[in-house]
């Protein structure tokens, strides 16, 4: 993160720094300022306490998964026609509604910080300010940094997803941002070629032939790189390592065995072996397999986590000779 200040620092400075915050926080109504991707209001009077904090873990997670936000608790929001382009709507601030309790309020945000998102979000700021009604109601100021620990999880949430801020919305981030967000930009990102060379039908069943490539498609050298053949049923299948790798023992009594390099660079392909196949065509009936071909490969790596391929092809496309691409995903995901 850069110590350059992000929107919504700027904006809580100019809001909390206002001879009048009170006045700047009503002006925003007559203003009618649109929500975006740093603001966000909510109004207060009728909420439920659990239903604030499933909304507080969901901008918690929203805002910190992205560049930060202000969420101004006793404004409600309405949808009104853009003012910069009338084809569209935007969620704007409309009227007051303020925090009953305001103090006690603040209070339950910060007791339930912690166990709101996993990881929690760290420096979240929080200001008070009486509306001046007489009967104590209010405002409640919240600044949610950028998370310095990507991805936070919504944990209050009843659906403990992920989110992230798009435009004036909380929206569950899809599965491949949600993967980036694991990896650093400069890392190695590997890819399994596999090429069915050769295949045919018996009586008995299914003999095909698989030439398998590794790729390296990512901006970084996997160094130190090891494979492990980790088969479904190893009595079905041969393996042929290509040279250039060098066989090593598993120990565990589930991998049938491994081959090691010592560094494959960005942009690099390297044959990494031959797979023979001879299945019998009962036996692929009457097993719930996902592919009539299917084996797992363990990928290890100085300074990655443990990645893993899944290997899948169906007899059709065994009988069509297809050409398949498998990408490396972190074995916790599979986990």
């Amino acid at each position: 993160m850069s110590d350059r200040q992000t929107r919504a620092e700027q904006f809580y400075q100019e809001l909390t720094a206002h001879s009048d915050p009170v006045a700047f926080l009503r002006g925003l109504i007559t203003q009618s300022k649109a929500e975006d991707e740093f603001l966000e209001f909510k109004g207060a009077t009728r909420i439920a306490d659990k239903d604030a904090k499933q909304y507080w873990s969901q901008a918690l997670s929203g805002f910190a998964n992205t560049e930060g936000g202000v969420l101004i608790w006793g404004i409600r929001a309405a949808r009104i026609k853009s003012p910069t382009d009338p084809s569209r709507t935007v969620d704007a601030a409309s009227e007051l509604d303020f925090v009953p309790h305001p103090e006690t309020f603040l209070q339950m945000l910060k007791d339930v910080r912690l166990e709101a998102t996993v990881d929690p979000v760290q420096g979240v700021e929080y200001k008070q300010y009486d509306a001046g009604q007489g009967d104590g109601a209010g405002f409640v100021i919240c600044l949610i940094p950028e998370g310095v620990h990507k991805p936070y999880r919504a944990a209050i949430d009843p659906a403990k997803q992920y989110y992230q801020r798009v435009g004036d919305s909380f929206v569950v981030i899809p599965h491949s941002m949600l993967r980036s967000l694991f990896y650093p930009r400069i890392a190695p990102r590997l890819c399994l070629e596999v090429l069915c060379t050769k295949s045919s039908v018996t009586k008995k069943g299914v003999n095909a032939e698989f030439l398998a490539l590794l790729i390296n498609r990512g901006s970084a050298s996997a160094r130190e790189l090891r494979l492990c053949q980790d088969w479904l049923t190893p009595n079905e299948y041969t393996f042929s390592l290509a040279s250039g790798w060098n066989p090593v023992r598993n120990d565990d009594a589930n991998v049938v065995g491994g081959a090691a390099i010592e560094t494959l660079h960005p942009g690099q392909r390297i044959e990494f072996g031959t797979v023979r196949m001879a299945r019998d065509s009962q036996a692929m009936e009457s097993k719930p397999l996902p592919g009539d071909l299917h084996f797992d490969l363990d990928a290890y790596m100085s300074d990655q986590p443990p990645q893993i391929f899944a290997v899948e092809f169906s007899k059709n496309e065994i009988l069509r000779s297809d050409k398949k691409e498998f990408v490396a995903f972190p074995k916790a995901f599979w986990d």
